[in-house]
């Protein structure tokens, strides 16, 4: 008779009950009477497992050791097509990528802290990384911090600084910007343009780039990234300024 998913929930249980908090994988591997390959095979990730058992992993969180975080590693390389990816630490892994991050530093570096041969570094376009900030802009609602893109992001703060420079210039660069109050958020098109009407009427006809530097609330870059080219944006701002 196969096992059952009452038994395999039931012996998280009493693991969880000698040692007083969920158990992680390895506790299970040394200490279980089922194999964890049963678990993944059943509940589709150990962290599901925890869940149907009626644990929170997230909630219940300790801070894990190096050793069992390369041994999931190890497994998840095992288990997948290729060298193990974020992608898939997240979807099907025990632990979370930024985690691997945090305590190694990169992805990277936890790779070969396994022993799992690594691909030769490619180097990250300036595209991939405005990308990406775009993406993740609109998961959080909210233009990312530094903090949140080493946490959530596929790439690290680090990288937007190596390629742009600086992350305020990658702020730019991407079509976000500084507030006042030291925070960012990415500015609506309707909002440029609406300054871009507001500078017209102040100058008397097609703004320039420097009047907006020199007048302006945002930066005349923005326009630039957002639009295409300076020229680009005008036309529209006053080509909706006539219609309206």
């Amino acid at each position: 008779m196969g096992i059952s998913d009452t038994d395999l929930l039931a012996e998280i249980q009493r693991l969880a009950d000698d040692n007083s908090s969920p158990p992680s994988l390895s506790e299970m591997q040394n200490n279980g009477e089922y194999s964890t390959t049963t678990y993944f095979n059943r509940f589709g990730s150990w962290k599901g497992a925890l869940e149907r058992a009626g644990f929170n992993p997230r909630s219940n969180a300790r801070r894990v050791e190096q050793e069992d975080l390369l041994q999931e590693l190890r497994r998840l390389d095992q288990e997948v097509d290729g060298r193990p990816k974020v992608r898939d630490m997240d979807e099907i892994g025990e632990y979370s990528a930024a985690t691997y991050r945090r305590q190694f530093g990169s992805w990277e570096s936890a790779l070969k802290a396994a022993g799992i041969k690594t691909e030769s570094p490619r180097k990250i376009t300036k595209d991939e990384l405005v990308e990406e900030l775009h993406r993740l802009a609109d998961e959080l609602g909210e233009q990312p911090s530094r903090e949140q893109l080493d946490e959530y992001g596929r790439y690290s703060a680090d990288s937007y600084r190596r390629r742009f420079g600086s992350w305020n210039r990658a702020l730019t660069t991407a079509g976000f910007e500084s507030t006042r109050v030291g925070k960012t958020a990415r500015i609506r098109e309707d909002e440029l343009i609406a300054e871009l009407q507001r500078l017209s009427e102040r100058v008397g006809g097609e703004p320039t780039m420097k009047e907006m530097d020199e007048f302006g609330k945002h930066s005349p870059t923005t326009y630039s990234n957002r639009f295409g080219s300076w020229s680009k944006a005008v036309e529209i701002a006053l080509s909706e300024e006539n219609e309206g």
